[in-house]
């Protein structure tokens, strides 16, 4: 099969094994690039064909939330995936969320929290945030990959893109320093699914780039934080 990008072919040796591989699609690396083949069934999950969506993505610029660059299309003219950069990271070396010092932790969540809210204001509705598509870069900044399942234009009302997308992103950063403080092992889960409400209580109408502004001392990560609270939960 051949791929084109704007009319030019491009080479992808389908026939080597891939970078990567999802539930739609297989990945592609050629040096900074990846490159995103779909699957022909996921190509509709029920929701439209999505090449509609991944056009619109293609002309927001987020800076942490890694959406495409360009759209791929097979030799019969049908839309057959898009390109991507690479985020550079070391699988071996997911230090997490919750030892970022504080001054670096409020700019990522500051950063991630316009980027989900840049998406809401072009009507672009995320999904499939979960921690697998959470990558911690080797330059020490939280990405969120894989746009592949986001879609646009599903509502009439716009503060509803806002409320889902930062709903998402809210759990999103509970659910990693759960994980994170469950794999250091700093209580038990009991203990530390306490500190999680804990949060989610002080948080309320706020943004955790706010909240940890206002509960964490100069330079305290969320690890040493919940250090200090978790030994006083009975």
């Amino acid at each position: 099969m051949k791929y084109y990008i704007n009319g030019q072919e491009v080479e992808i040796n389908t026939s080597k094994k891939p970078y990567g591989q999802g539930s739609e699609a297989k990945l592609y690396r050629v040096e900074n690039t990846l490159y995103k083949i779909y699957f022909k069934e996921a190509l509709n999950e029920g929701f439209g064909n999505k090449e509609r969506y991944h056009r619109i993505l293609k002309d927001i610029n987020t800076k942490q939330v890694k959406l495409l660059d360009e759209l791929i299309f097979d030799e019969n003219g049908d839309y057959a995936g898009y390109t991507t950069e690479v985020v550079e990271h070391d699988k071996r070396n997911q230090n997490g969320i919750i030892k970022l010092p504080k001054n670096k932790l409020i700019t990522n969540l500051s950063i991630l929290e316009n980027d989900f809210d840049l998406l809401a204001t072009n009507y672009v509705l995320v999904s499939d945030i979960r921690p697998y598509n959470h990558i911690y870069g080797k330059d020490g900044n939280l990405y969120e990959i894989d746009c592949g399942r986001y879609r646009s234009f599903c509502f009439s009302d716009k503060d509803k893109y806002y409320k889902d997308n930062r709903s998402q992103l809210d759990e999103l950063v509970l659910l990693l320093i759960y994980n994170d403080l469950v794999k250091e092992k700093i209580g038990t889960k009991r203990k530390t699914q306490i500190f999680k409400n804990t949060l989610l209580e002080q948080c309320g109408s706020l943004r955790y780039s706010t909240l940890f502004k206002e509960i964490l001392k100069e330079n305290q990560t969320i690890e040493e934080y919940a250090k200090e609270k978790i030994k006083y939960i009975k």
